[in-house]
């Protein structure tokens, strides 16, 4: 590729379109990557991060209610 070619290509975020048709650079080079890391992403973000959050959404609960009734108990005592 010239590099007046290269350049432009560039300045398009890896896309060029010349005789042999559009090509996407940025695609062709991931392609080869992705392969090797999706697996380990799908498997992440399909079963472990849903439990993960149901985990800290159910530990944020448990805190924020201890939180309360120790702040109402606290209260109470106050007043009398």
């Amino acid at each position: 590729m010239l590099w007046g070619t290269y350049k432009a290509t560039c300045r398009r975020n890896g896309t060029f379109s010349g005789a042999s048709g559009p090509r996407d650079f940025n695609q062709e080079l991931l392609e080869p990557v992705s392969r090797q890391v999706a697996t380990g992403w799908e498997r992440a973000f399909q079963r472990r991060v849903p439990g993960i959050l149901t985990g800290f959404g159910d530990s944020s609960r448990r805190l924020l209610t201890g939180f309360h009734e120790a702040a109402v108990a606290r209260a109470s005592e106050r007043r009398m």
